[in-house]
């Protein structure tokens, strides 16, 4: 805790960001895990994990992903894959993939 110039406490946490990590439904999850395990798959090229502020969950997390133009895969493949490497809760709520 601070105190600003005008006299107001400011309550100051962690700065989890430069870790990559975020708060969402309760659990600390990590970014770079996610993105890892989306690399992974032989048919993405590249990825990023995103934090997007939600009242409800602290954070709903979207992914982005870039599949090599030779591959045919579908976005139900890959969630699959996603499932079988991490926990639930790093998975968003729908298991929409943007």
């Amino acid at each position: 805790m601070t105190l600003d110039e005008k006299g107001n406490y400011l309550f100051v946490g962690r700065k989890d960001h430069m870790n990559h990590m975020i708060k969402t439904r309760g659990y600390r999850v990590e970014l770079a895990e996610i993105e890892a395990v989306m690399v992974a798959h032989p048919a993405v090229d590249e990825a990023m994990a995103l934090a997007i502020p939600d009242e409800a969950s602290g954070n709903t997390i979207r992914a982005i992903v870039t599949i090599s133009n030779s591959s045919s895969l579908t976005s139900t493949e890959l969630k699959r894959h996603w499932a079988e490497k991490l926990p639930p809760l790093h998975g968003t709520r729908t298991g929409r993939i943007s």
